[in-house]
Parts: C-alpha cells; structure tokens; sequence
C-alpha cells in the first residue's frame, strides 16, 4: 500500500513538472536562488521527485541508464576543471564573487542532469509514455494559447490587455511584455522560441511527417491534434521574431520533410516524361532553388517586421564599415564579441578549461577591441551590468571545460544520434519511427540552439532527451521479449 501511495505521489509530481514546463523564471525561485534569471517553475517538483523517486530507484536497482554514463564523466570533468580554477590567477570583475559563480555553474549542471534522469526513468512503458506526452501538449497548449493572446493583441490593437501584464508579473521575475514579440510565459522571446524548438515542434513535427497521433480523434476527419499544434507552433515561434528560433525552426522543418521530399523527387522524375525521365539531380536542383527563394523572400518579409533585420540587404555597409559593421547593423556583432571571449578563454586553458562559471571573469581582458564601440559591451564592462556569459553552448564548453569536456559531452550526443537513427530505421511500430524522428530532431534543434543560449538549467532539451532514452529502452525491451518467444 505505501509503495502504491508513493507512486502516485511521484506520477502527481511528474504531471505537475510537465505542466509547469511553460514558465521559465518564476519570481519566487529565482529569489530563492539568489536573483538568477534561470529559475524554471518545473523545478519545484523536481526537488520532491529527487527524494520521493529519483535516489530510492537508484538505491535499489542500482542501476542508471547507460546513455548517462557520458553525462556524468562530463559532469566530473567539469568538477574537476573547477576545482583547479582555484590554483590559478583569475582576473577580478567588479563586485562578482568567484566561488558564488562557480557553485552556481555546478548546480545549475546537476539541476540538469537530474531532469535528464528523471524523465529517463520516470517512466516504464510505452503507455506511460504516451500519457507523458499527453501532458506536455497540454503545456504546449497553455504556451500556444498566451502566446498567441499576445500576438493578436498586438497585432490588432498595438498594446497588451491588462491581464496579460498582470499575469507576467507573475511568472517572470522580468515582469514585461516585448513590443511586437510574443514571450509566452517565459522570461523573454528568445526563451519562447527555445522551448519551442527543444521539446514541443520537434515532437509535433515527428508525429505529423509519420502520420501518426496519440490521439484518435481528426478535425474533419483528416487532421490530428499534432497538424494543428505543429502549424500554431510556427505561428508562435514566427511572433518571437527570434532569428536563431526562425534559423532552427526552418531547419527542423527541412529535415522532417526530407524522407517526404525523397519520395516526391522519385515520383516526379518518373512522371516527367512519357519518352524520358528528368533526372533526380536536376528535380533536386530546382528545389533547392525554389528553397533559397524562399529563404531569401523570408528573409526580405523579416527585414520589413523586425527593425534588426533591415540591413540584412543593405551589403553597402559591408563595404564602408566591414562586416563587423554589417553584423552591429544586425545587433549581431555583440554576440560575436561573447564568443570570441569564450573562445579566447578556451586558447589560455585548452585541456581542462577555467571552469564552470569563469569565463565572465576574463570578458575585459579578451574582448576584441571593436566590442569597445558596442553600447552593450560598453554596459557590461563600464557600467556594471553583472558578470556576463558566453552567450553560446559550444564555446562555453570549450572555455570552461576544455577539450576533454567538450570531447566527453559531445560523445553524449552522439550516442542519441546513433538511438534516434537505430529507433527510425529499425523501430518497428510506427510510434518507435516518430520517437526516433524526434529524437534526430531534438538533436539537430540543440545543435542549433546552442549559438544562442549557453545554461545548463532550463529543463526542455533535458527532458527531450531523456523521453528519447525511454523511447529506446522500450523498443529494446520489446525486441528481447520477441526474441525470447522466437
């Protein structure tokens, strides 16, 4: 009886994790955690779930899955890349506490290695997985339906209702609303697009490209919850106006269709011609034009909504200020300075790297001289704007963990490649094909993503991948159990 009880306490808690997924920085957390943007409203139920699920499973099958063990060498390589930051001269930044950071780096990792291995062994068959993603489409619902409030209140009237202000004053610790941006209930656009592009468009796509739903019902008989969650998802990720989101969502796109586009190839160029088929290459050729067309006329409509945009054409700047003067142009070329410090910092420690949390400490001594003309370099450094980041996955892993984390960690990655390619080629059941689909394409959404934001903390692409474990796990589960009555 107590271990039915505590069952359902841990199924409550996980429900509740996956509805709360939609908010990012909730005020309270984030106080709790000292002020830090990073404070996911998921991760009041992660602490339960820690003690009422994750430990005592471990204790007893004393076991983890074997995708983690990657995770967790990347998390001692970077314990250890820490702890000798303290035998080493780091520069000082304002009032920033070195220790305070450095801790902070290291929990906001755990934090995300646990979400990982709770949604890794959460959940035991398919059922219950299907019934956790029944879940999030109910937050992916709750995200769609503010979102789009948003869009169309601006849209329309060029101002939010009250109650939309009200209620983001209650779920980010920011407090604001964008003009002519929608956030959803995360701290800001770019936060809104990174859970699109994470967890909700990547598993929407995987169901509508098989032709698939977890659902039974059809609109008119013909569309499936996920064709209309998949088309009101790029509408919203379309309104975040979120160049990075727009980059990976058009990408996920591309490669979600290409098994369709495969077969459309073939068929045309066997229909071409009563005396002679058109050659696949050339059918191939005149889509990828037709694609950079609209690359291109998509580009041109973005220049028009999104006033960083408008220079996007204007190459006459490139010849009179360079292309770091076409970037600023584009409020690009701040990044750029991020990374190159992230970088530089991964040349002064290339082994083992600074450790968590450093690199912010040595942004005045390697920023590019051209940084020193930027309004927001110019904030950070003069006007004590806070220790700043690398503002980018891959080059924080780099500079803070060196060659042998970024080594350890990309290793992780590829095995969920080699999961999602063996779950879409051999999975059998057309549900085993769409997990491995979105797996593939969690993974190409993260590689993307990762040029745009640098934390360990937000919980989307740790429970994505972890919900891709599950989905392997089951398949060879089920391959045993036929190979036992064979």
């Amino acid at each position: 009886m107590r271990s039915k009880s505590l069952a359902l306490v841990n199924r409550i808690l996980w429900t509740a994790l996956l509805l709360a997924l939609p908010i990012t920085s909730f005020p309270a957390i984030a106080m709790l955690f000292g002020g830090s943007n990073v404070a996911p409203l998921s991760l009041l139920f992660l602490i339960p779930l820690v003690f009422t699920f994750l430990l005592p499973h471990i204790f007893k099958n004393k076991s983890l899955p074997v995708q983690s063990i990657p995770l967790l060498l990347f998390f001692l390589a970077a314990l250890l890349s820490t702890a000798l930051a303290w035998f080493r001269q780091t520069p000082s930044f304002q009032e920033a506490c070195f220790l305070r950071n450095n801790v902070e780096g290291l929990l906001t990792l755990g934090t995300g290695i646990v979400f990982y291995l709770v949604a890794a062994l959460i959940i035991d068959n398919e059922a219950e997985l299907k019934r956790t993603l029944k879940w999030i489409n109910i937050a992916g619902i709750i995200i769609l339906t503010v979102s789009l409030m948003q869009a169309l209140s601006w849209l329309f009237w060029r101002s939010y209702p009250e109650f939309l202000w009200r209620l983001q004053g209650l779920v980010s610790v920011k407090r604001t609303l964008f003009i002519r941006r929608s956030t959803g209930l995360a701290m800001e656009p770019s936060w809104l697009a990174h859970q699109l592009n994470m967890l909700f468009l990547p598993l929407w796509l995987a169901f509508t490209v098989n032709g698939q739903s977890i659902y039974r019902w059809r609109l008119a008989k013909r569309f499936t919850a996920e064709n209309l969650f998949v088309m009101a998802g790029f509408a919203v990720l379309f309104s975040t106006l979120s160049r990075i989101g727009w980059i990976t969502a058009g990408l996920l796109a591309a490669f979600a269709a290409l098994p369709l586009l495969k077969q459309w190839v073939f068929a045309v160029s066997q229909r071409s011609s009563k005396h002679k088929a058109l050659p696949q290459s050339l059918v191939w050729m005149l889509l990828i034009a037709g694609g950079i067309a609209l690359v291109l006329a998509f580009a041109r409509i973005a220049a028009h909504i999104d006033p960083k945009m408008r220079a996007i054409f204007n190459f006459e700047i490139i010849r009179r200020a360079g292309l770091m003067g076409w970037l600023s142009r584009l409020s690009l070329a701040e990044r750029f300075m991020y990374w190159a410090v992230g970088y530089e910092v991964f040349l002064l420690y290339p082994i083992l790297g600074a450790g968590l949390g450093s690199i912010g400490f040595y942004f005045p001594a390697f920023v590019p001289s051209f940084g020193f003309g930027l309004p927001e370099i110019y904030e950070v450094i003069g006007l004590n704007a806070g220790l700043t980041n690398a503002k980018n996955f891959w080059t924080r892993l780099l500079g803070e963990t060196g060659i042998l984390g970024f080594a350890i960690f990309i290793s992780w990655l590829f095995q969920f490649a080699q999961d999602a390619r063996y779950l879409y080629k051999q999975g059998g059941s057309s549900f085993g094909k769409t997990m491995g689909l979105f797996g593939g394409l969690t993974l190409l959404a993260f590689l993307l993503e990762g040029f745009s934001l640098d934390t360990f903390g937000l919980p989307y692409y740790w429970i994505s991948f972890g919900l891709s474990t599950v989905a392997w796990r089951c398949f060879a589960a089920d391959q045993a159990d036929q190979m036992q009555k064979a």
